[in-house]
């Protein structure tokens, strides 16, 4: 257990399984936990893995897995037309491995310390 601040940990299987998605966060069997990003961690699956079996919906109602019925489709594998705040790292139509991680991990820490004395 961490002592000091930080993220809000919930245990979304065993104390408080997710009921549904609001606009404002999840809300959860005991209540409702407001955020601005949601972190779906869902393993690895190759192309469209996990994102089949998870209910995504977009804009008006759309199912992503019916949105993807016949193939995927991405912006450069990271978004889905009609999902506008669905933001995937390791989507379809990217390289598999170590590719987009790497350079993520490279970009990231320059990013931060830009301007900052560094």
């Amino acid at each position: 257990m961490c002592a000091a601040p930080g993220p809000l940990m919930i245990d979304t299987l065993v104390d408080e399984p997710i009921e549904c998605i609001t606009p404002r966060g999840i809300k959860t069997a005991k209540q409702e936990h407001e955020f601005d990003i949601l972190i779906y961690a869902t393993g690895f699956d190759g192309v469209t893995g996990a994102y089949d079996r998870i209910d995504i919906r977009g804009e008006n109602g759309l199912r992503l897995k019916d949105a993807w019925a016949e193939t995927p489709r991405t912006y450069l594998g990271m978004l889905a037309e009609g999902f506008p705040n669905m933001l995937m790292v390791l989507g379809p139509h990217t390289a598999r491995g170590n590719s987009t991680t790497t350079r993520m991990w490279r970009l990231g820490p320059k990013k931060w310390t830009s301007g900052r004395g560094s």
